[in-house]
């Protein structure tokens, strides 16, 4: 992805792993030949977006089993 920025001057930016840790990383052109490039950590607003993508998917679940409950007491009542 750096030679394609060299190459094309369309600058990147891109989410990477190293070891614990995750890191969002741009890359831009430097005059002609040369490359800059950042790097933030992001491991804690990477491991928080799991956690609520975790707590997403329980609480659909959750509702998904209320909808159920839902279903069968109206059908009990209409009886």
């Amino acid at each position: 992805q750096y030679v394609n920025v060299l190459q094309t001057g369309e600058p990147v930016a891109m989410e990477r792993q190293i070891g614990r840790h995750w890191y969002l990383v741009s890359a831009v052109r430097f005059d002609y030949d040369g490359l800059l490039t950042s790097s933030i950590d992001i491991t804690e607003t990477k491991l928080a977006r799991e956690q609520i993508e975790q707590i997403n998917s329980q609480l659909r679940r959750t509702n998904e089993s209320l909808d159920q409950f839902a279903s069968v007491a109206s059908h009990d009542l209409q009886e």
